[in-house]
């Protein structure tokens, strides 16, 4: 095999290394992309059920002139101060900043992953280079020794 064969098939070799390390980066990319929209949604829930408890704790502040009058609403503030203070809502909360942790976590893992990849990608693009400046030389010392021959 010559030397102008086996740098071509470096190249695509190279090439087709690059190609594979691009399809890994997308995939990536839309597991980052995907995990950031779920983290999104999660933000937001967690800030919802934080809003109604507060809202609910804001009614159960109005609801004190009644329970003097009205065992009903005696009940009623009891059931949702339950509610809104249990161990539940705490239990909420804690799963809420794990799960955040959690996402965080591989967020950053996605994040490196992308970063190896795209540098994976342009060592490959460099590495190109060099073989198509490789190739050219050795073209060049063909073109010369071919010229060479037929001069003589």
């Amino acid at each position: 095999m010559s030397s102008l064969s086996a740098l071509r098939s470096q190249r695509q070799t190279c090439a087709d290394r690059i190609a594979d390390t691009r399809a890994a980066l997308t995939r990536c990319e839309r597991a980052y992309e995907s995990l950031s929209a779920f983290q999104t949604t999660l933000t937001q829930s967690q800030e919802d059920f934080t809003s109604v408890n507060r809202s609910k704790a804001a009614v159960l502040s109005q609801l004190e002139p009644l329970e003097k009058n009205s065992r009903t609403a005696q009940q009623y503030r009891a059931g949702m101060q339950e509610a809104t203070q249990s161990i539940g809502v705490g239990t909420i909360g804690t799963m809420y900043m794990l799960l955040q942790t959690q996402v965080s976590v591989k967020l950053q893992e996605y994040a490196a992953q992308i970063s190896a990849h795209e540098a994976a990608i342009a060592a490959g693009q460099s590495e190109i280079a060099s073989l198509d400046r490789q190739m050219e030389a050795a073209r060049r010392a063909e073109t010369a020794k071919t010229t060479a021959k037929g001069g003589r």
